[in-house]
């Protein structure tokens, strides 16, 4: 089956939590045969550069969608996919251009799922069925 995970941290080093529980999902799905791929945008510029992953968007491209993003970077990412098209048309580009996804995951994971609740992740959910 394809599956595609969203997040808003990389994880090919997994350094807190979040980043463990998502390598460990994506292991155990490999090694039941899934073909997994990874995408999001990262919410820090502390993370390092990942495949398939947008570099964190400036504090004047958070300052659109809340006033303070300080500690709220990944609220602000969701409501940037949910509300700017062109955000999310650039995140499947860079995933096909990095020889990411496909054109038609079956399966989403998503890390943090309210991030990406917003009409984002439920309008591409539904253009895949």
């Amino acid at each position: 089956m394809k599956i595609l995970t969203l997040s808003t941290f990389p994880f090919g080093t997994p350094r807190h939590g979040g980043q463990h529980r998502m390598s460990n999902l994506v292991e155990t799905y490999r090694a039941n045969g899934h073909d997994v791929r990874s995408a999001g945008v990262l919410g820090s510029p502390l993370y390092p550069p990942e495949a398939g992953f947008l570099p964190p968007p400036s504090n004047e491209q958070y300052a659109r969608y809340m006033p303070n993003a300080l500690l709220m970077e990944d609220w602000a990412i969701g409501r940037m996919a949910a509300e700017d098209d062109r955000q999310v048309r650039m995140a499947e580009e860079a995933q096909r251009a990095g020889g990411g996804i496909e054109r038609d995951p079956r399966v989403f994971g998503i890390e943090d799922v309210v991030i990406f609740i917003e009409r984002g992740a439920e309008a591409r959910c539904a253009d895949h069925r």
